[in-house]
């Protein structure tokens, strides 16, 4: 650290040392951030660079289980990563790819930015990573992402240079999460970094190959040695003059220009609030010819992929729903939701799973799909009739088209606590699928009976009582 901050390091090195309160970023899917903030129990702080983002007053544990938070009101996140989808900016219809995505903050933050208008790749090369990522893209109302899991070859063998935005938060030696985590500081080694590096500069040649012309691309890490920043950027754009770097001008970061590449960004814990990250945001040229792709993931000679726009109708690795399943679930829809639900226009079946796919969604050849767009439920056979049951992610999403019964829990702590564990609430005279709230903010469902609404929540997101 001396080495790299001179005088600075011993303050740099003071801060890694002290406990930092967390910090949440508010959701733009559950409503306007200052309005979110005003739910918050805890008193909290801005962010400089995040308006979304707050730093509270309150331990972690606290902020993982507070009802709010599973109710997709905001995603607990270190302020200096909510920099990423900042200075991304996605905008609305665009595609946006999130190479190593999980566990899923910088996917639900440019589905917020987005107002869950573009269409986000979210990838994760490990399959149980990947399935938080799912979770969290669930738990916040996300219906625009497809989550899959797999190399990053395979997305550009599959999607070739289609990609508008990029982001590529890189795995890397890890010193930002010193301060957090015994086991990063005791993982650290030169030969950690020397590793680290080969493998940044291995996966920011392939996030490359993603970007259309004109298109952008995002790399981070929540390291501070240049051998895995800086140097791993200027690697790429010696060898890319199709790419340029477009300076970061972001409240509270630092320019990267002492460390040789001027228009990047550094955020310092000794500085300013969270852990410490580097920025770097790279545009295509949009005259640039095609992307030298190598072969493709298949084995056969190197071509780009068709773009998404290209194969928007090429369907769907599902099945339409037949007149059974769509029937089932539209009798549901007409109880229960809004019009518009009834006849979404991509609602297609995955076995016994319903999902809405978005509008621009079409097959990823060799890449392994986790979930495309939203889980609306499952058809299972009662007694020989087709019925339709909501999903979890359901709940989440469609709250402000929910037509159906309701049940809020704020002043009933017992019921909250029962429900949260998988029980019973009092439900008075509602009756079938109810949905529960928490402050009007979705917790999930419940079915209604006899008084009682006991809860639908899958086993996984159950809290003991």
């Amino acid at each position: 650290m001396h080495d790299l901050l001179g005088d600075e390091a011993g303050s740099l090195l003071d801060a890694i040392a002290e406990p930092r309160p967390p910090a949440v970023r508010l959701n733009h899917l559950r409503g306007q951030p200052d309005a979110l903030a005003e739910h918050l129990p805890w008193p909290s702080s801005p962010v400089p660079w995040c308006p979304a983002g707050r730093v509270v007053s309150a331990s972690s544990q606290e902020v993982a289980t507070a009802p709010l938070n599973d109710a997709g009101v905001y995603y607990q996140q270190d302020p200096a990563a909510m920099a990423v989808a900042q200075v991304l900016a996605p905008r609305k219809g665009e595609l946006v790819v999130d190479v190593a995505a999980a566990p899923g903050g910088k996917t639900t933050h440019a589905a917020g930015l987005t107002g869950d208008s573009a269409l986000i790749v979210a990838n994760d090369l490990d399959e149980g990573r990947a399935r938080s990522l799912l979770g969290n893209v669930e738990r916040l109302g996300v219906t625009s992402a497809v989550v899959t899991n797999g190399s990053v070859e395979r997305l550009v063998g599959a999607l070739g240079s289609s990609a508008d935005a990029v982001i590529l938060d890189a795995p890397c030696s890890g010193e930002g999460m010193f301060r957090r985590s015994a086991a990063a500081r005791d993982a650290w080694s030169p030969g950690a970094v020397e590793r680290h590096a080969d493998l940044q500069r291995r996966l920011i040649s392939q996030a490359a190959l993603l970007v259309a012309p004109g298109g952008r691309l995002v790399y981070s890490t929540c390291t501070f040695d240049p051998r895995e920043n800086e140097d791993v950027v200027s690697w790429l754009l010696a060898r890319r003059p199709d790419l340029a770097l477009e300076p970061i001008r972001l409240a509270g970061t630092s320019d990267a220009g002492r460390f040789g590449l001027p228009g990047a960004a550094r955020v310092w814990p000794h500085l300013s609030p969270g852990d410490g990250h580097f920025l770097a945001l790279l545009v295509r040229d949009p005259g640039a010819g095609p992307a030298d792709h190598g072969r493709s993931v298949s084995g056969g000679a190197g071509q780009p992929g068709r773009s998404v726009r290209d194969r928007r109708r090429a369907g769907s690795a599902g099945r339409s729903a037949g007149s059974s399943y769509l029937k089932a679930w539209r009798e549901f829809a007409t109880d229960h939701l809004e019009p518009a639900w009834r006849d979404l226009p991509r609602v297609e079946r995955y076995g016994k799973h319903l999902l809405a796919l978005p509008e621009r969604f079409a097959p990823l050849p060799g890449v392994h799909v986790m979930r495309a767009g939203l889980h609306l439920g499952d058809i299972v056979d009662r007694g020989g009739t087709t019925v339709f049951e909501p999903a979890h992610a359901l709940a989440m999403a469609a709250t402000a088209a929910w037509r159906g019964a309701s049940l809020d829990l704020e002043e009933d702590a017992d019921g909250l606590t029962r429900f949260r564990a998988g029980g019973a609430a009092r439900a008075g005279d509602a009756k079938g699928i109810c949905l529960v709230t928490y402050r009007g903010f979705p917790l999930g469902f419940a079915r209604a009976k006899g008084g009682e609404a006991r809860s639908l929540l899958p086993r996984g997101l159950r809290r003991p009582a």
